[in-house]
């Protein structure tokens, strides 16, 4: 009899986007960026539950990595094809 644990199969690695290089509190950000109209620099702290010097790095990071825009009307999440896999 083998020891518990010994005889598993390996475990196979998933596919890896870039979000999930993301450092925790950027991805927070991410997460409370709407996905359906666009919210103001406040709006996104208050849901990400972060300060909005945080949220503005954050969101300068996701910007320049494609995941959101600045609109007129906030800060949106960018068109599916801009932030990369």
């Amino acid at each position: 009899m083998g020891a518990i644990g010994a005889d598993l199969a390996p475990e196979l690695p998933g596919p890896v986007s870039a979000r999930d290089a993301l450092e925790p509190l950027t991805a927070r950000v991410l997460d409370a960026v709407p996905v359906r109209r666009a919210a103001t620099l406040d709006s996104v702290a208050r849901t990400a539950g972060v300060t909005p010097a945080e949220t503005a790095a954050a969101l300068g990071l996701l910007e320049v990595a494609g995941f959101v825009q600045l609109g007129p009307d906030g800060w949106r999440l960018a068109p599916a094809g801009g932030a990369p896999r």
